[in-house]
């Protein structure tokens, strides 16, 4: 019978045979999501016997890792702003450089203002928006919707929000960024597009860019912060942001474009 220290070993060697970078962190995370065993207690009892029926499931899962699926699509967590969210197949895993998008949408967000997060996927930015808001500024009216063109994405999305809280602070919609229409008042849009590794091919990503210029139009009151790698995004959108910030989303080098005057 394996034991957790056994089991672990064998689970880093597969995945250091094909090629993972990370196998001993990631044969370490799949070994605590199938145990329920934090380091404090593997440290204190690796010797501890593991179920036949619990390492083999253990073992289904490296085995899934070994063919390069995330480490979070597996366990169905991933974590954002310091919120745990659910993630699945049917969306991207959020980026730790992405929370700047969120931090930078909260210097604007105000207690009257409509705020839309188009191509929301698992949700995780617009939800950590407005539990920043509520937790940092003490905003929790408004109007918030996030839009995506997978149904199946925003299914995960309403589940994140639920787990979150903020399922009635939330309107979510199947809509195309083609559909995208100013309203009146105050109004903040956050978009993490996808791009390169992340689904679009480059003419894809160009005409979506293309599209949020005419659509994002330069208005009193409205603000539009946007992720791009992108080098010409500001040509194809059709205008100079008004700031912009280097960051990495993964291992993708990006920018992030704020409009806002």
């Amino acid at each position: 019978m394996q034991t957790l220290e056994s089991l672990l070993k064998k689970g880093t060697t597969i995945l250091k045979d094909n090629g993972l970078e990370e196998a001993g962190l990631d044969a370490w995370l799949l070994l605590e999501f199938k145990t329920g065993k934090n380091r404090a207690y593997y440290f204190a009892h690796g010797d501890e016997p593991v179920s036949d029926e619990t390492a083999a499931e253990y073992l289904e899962l490296i085995g899934r890792r070994a063919g390069h699926i995330p480490v979070q699509q597996l366990t169905h967590q991933a974590f954002f702003m310091g919120y745990e969210f659910y993630v699945n197949e049917n969306v991207l895993i959020p980026r730790q450089d992405t929370e700047t998008l969120v931090e930078e949408a909260l210097k604007v967000i105000r207690p009257d203002m409509y705020v839309l997060d188009m191509c929301t996927g698992s949700g995780c930015i617009l939800i950590s928006l407005l539990k920043y808001a509520a937790e940092r500024k003490h905003i929790t009216g408004g109007k918030a919707v996030g839009a995506d063109i997978s149904a199946d994405a925003l299914e995960v999305a309403k589940k994140n929000a639920k787990l979150a809280g903020v399922a009635d602070r939330i309107t979510f919609a199947k809509r195309d960024i083609k559909d995208f229409e100013l309203n009146e008042g105050f109004m903040t849009v956050i978009t993490n597009p996808p791009y390169g590794e992340r689904l679009l091919d480059v003419k894809s990503a160009e005409e979506l860019y293309k599209v949020m210029g005419e659509k994002f139009k330069r208005t009193q009151g409205k603000s539009y912060t946007i992720i791009t790698p992108d080098d010409d995004f500001e040509k194809i959108f059709g205008r100079k942001a008004d700031k912009r910030r280097k960051l990495y989303n993964g291992t993708l080098k990006c920018q992030l474009y704020m409009y806002f005057k």
